[in-house]
């Protein structure tokens, strides 16, 4: 029994020796016990190296980078999408206006390539949207349909585009193009200018007599547009 509790004793001294050589256990460090953090985007492009995309806050024209564009009444402009914004008033009778406008707008939508798409508003006293759409994908059928319906449009008194435009800017299009055959009181150049804060260019085609219509060169001028006098 004497040599059992020695052998036991040796043992219990040895195994506490060993257990004592052990390095006691690293606390978790704190990072280990938060949540990791979480930064801006800017602060991420900042730390990585990527430069954060620019903004273009001028007041210039919304430039379309398609390569696609349309050609109406001799104005070239490029982009997907395009809305028509068409004086349907009786004055637009005299000369056949109303005839040319309608006849240019079928030309153009005929030339146009997919996935190029347009609407078509009409307006005098009351605001007349193409009824269906928008947008319209170029296409024959569609082109038809078009065709159709502005053929049925009944003259009315009164030049009030306002809705029209404001309809059309908001549609966010690559270029509006504004035919009309004379001057407005509502809306003013300032308040389309408002209206127009995605800076979509604005293609005025002048269809009345006489000399160039200030109103209307002052709305193409602020959107960046070209104003075409037609005679």
């Amino acid at each position: 029994m004497g040599h059992i509790a020695i052998r036991i004793l040796c043992a219990l001294l040895i195994n506490s020796s060993l257990w004592m050589d052990q390095p006691a256990p690293k606390p978790k460090s704190k990072a280990s016990q938060e949540p990791p953090s979480i930064i801006s985007t800017e602060k991420f492009n900042q730390i990585h190296g990527k430069k954060p995309s620019q903004t273009n806050s001028s007041s210039s024209a919304n430039v379309s980078t398609s390569p696609h564009s349309i050609s109406f009444f001799g104005v070239r402009s490029p982009g997907e999408r395009f809305i028509f914004v068409l004086d349907n008033s009786t004055s637009m009778l005299d000369g056949n206006r109303r005839g040319m406008a309608q006849s240019e707008i079928i030309r153009a939508i005929k030339a146009l390539k997919w996935p190029q798409q347009y609407y078509v508003i009409a307006f005098d006293s009351e605001t007349m949207p193409l009824p269906f759409g928008p947008y319209v994908t170029s296409g024959a059928d569609q082109t038809r349909k078009v065709s159709q319906w502005l053929s049925r449009l009944t003259p009315q008194d009164g030049t009030l585009p306002g809705n029209a435009l404001r309809q059309a800017i908001g549609l966010k299009p690559d270029a509006v193009f504004l035919l009309t055959d004379g001057q407005f009181d509502s809306p003013t150049p300032a308040k389309i200018k408002e209206w127009n804060s995605g800076h979509v260019p604005i293609h005025v085609i002048d269809l009345g007599p006489g000399k160039p219509v200030e109103i209307l060169e002052q709305i193409a001028r602020n959107s960046s547009g070209v104003y075409r006098k037609r005679p």
